[in-house]
């Protein structure tokens, strides 16, 4: 998966010798070689492994590589934030150890520099989709969304189709909650598992190893689906972009009653606000504020629960809150709107009626979306 902890890659071959010969040095947080990451970036959409390229590629629009890294910075389309050279030469740190090809580097080399001159790379559209590794991101207005829906991954795989992670510029609000080392047997099969992941469960049960599929998408939305997570049970996810805004519909269908469950998995402090009528509320928290608004098909009842659970793998010590809606029915649709704290005109009701979702803003006005094709 992601790096909220240290997904573990194989060893990489260096240039020239043989695998783990002098010079091949780990990346920092991500497990990877400073010198080969660049390399392995390049590969999104080759393969479920490349696909989790595309999912660090927001986990690293969070958090700017420090000088010295020697690859530019990437945002979530995998493009680099401008066309840049290292001074000097040489494939190290600058700190005078070897690269990955073994060689000393000179005192200096692997800082980024623009060219003179250079221009930037286009600016993304509002979304792009990875169809062959299953990931669609989606920017909207200080969020960055990233809908996975891919091939499971084989041995690598977690359970978590049709996850929704949510990062700001600098902040990770929901991320994808990596994994931890895999000799930590216990933490691996949680970090791996449907209740670790801001995805759906039917019954309780953890999801089948499965693979989901793209319905479709246009410039500012994308639908997914998958039929085989569990049996006899449909499960479809829409996102978004408003103005100001993200919308998320998640509408699961079952043959018969079941007991089903949207999961929020938070990444950083989050408060959630039950009120007499209305959407629930929730705040997350960061170097960025996360406004969220959570309803549900009028007729259902849906039973939300917080509960203390652990954090991204990065640290799985650290206790985060969890929360589950849960509704026991053949049919229902979870809606979610988010708003940036920055962003506006703000938000001030949402409302899920029969002909789709409803979202009234401060000026006045009301956008509406339908909950699925």
């Amino acid at each position: 998966m992601g790096v909220g902890g240290q997904h573990l890659l194989p060893r990489v071959r260096p240039a020239g010798g043989a695998a783990g010969a002098a010079g091949h040095r780990p990346g920092g947080r991500s497990g990877r070689c400073g010198g080969c990451a660049g390399r392995d970036d390049g590969r999104a959409g080759d393969d479920r492994d490349a696909g989790r390229h595309a999912a660090r590629a927001a986990r690293r629009s969070v958090s700017a590589r420090p000088a010295g890294s020697g690859v530019a910075r990437t945002g979530l389309a995998g493009a680099a934030v401008g066309p840049v050279r290292r001074a000097g030469s040489g494939g190290g740190t600058g700190s005078g150890r070897a690269g990955c090809g073994g060689r000393r580097s000179r005192p200096g080399a692997g800082r980024l520099v623009r060219r003179p001159g250079a221009a930037g790379p286009p600016a993304p559209g509002a979304l792009t989709v990875f169809t062959a590794a299953g990931y669609a991101v989606l920017r909207v207005a200080g969020i960055h969304a990233v809908l996975d829906f891919g091939p499971h991954g084989g041995s690598h795989g977690h359970r978590d189709k049709l996850s929704l992670y949510l990062y700001g510029d600098t902040t990770a609000w929901q991320p994808d909650p990596g994994q931890v080392p895999y000799a930590h047997a216990e933490f691996r099969d949680l970090y791996a598992s449907t209740q670790a992941h801001p995805a759906f469960r039917v019954d309780g049960a953890e999801q089948a190893e499965c693979t989901g599929a793209l319905l479709g998408s246009d410039s500012r939305s994308v639908t997914a689906e998958v039929t085989t997570a569990y049996e006899g049970v449909r499960a479809v996810r829409r996102i978004v972009a408003g103005e100001g805004f993200l919308v998320d519909l998640l509408t699961v269908t079952a043959g018969e009653a079941r007991r089903i469950t949207a999961q929020l998995r938070p990444g950083t402090a989050l408060d959630v606000q039950l009120q007499a009528t209305g959407p629930v509320r929730t705040t997350w928290y960061g170097d960025e504020t996360l406004h969220g608004w959570h309803t549900h098909r009028a007729g259902v009842p849906v039973r939300p629960v917080s509960a203390p659970g652990p954090g991204p793998a990065d640290d799985p010590q650290r206790v985060r809150t969890r929360v589950d809606f849960t509704a026991v029915t053949d049919r229902v649709t979870f809606a979610s709107v988010y708003q940036a704290g920055s962003a506006g005109p703000a938000v001030t009701d949402v409302r899920l009626e029969d002909d789709g979702l409803a979202v009234r803003l401060a000026d006045g006005s009301t956008a509406r979306f339908r909950s699925e094709d």
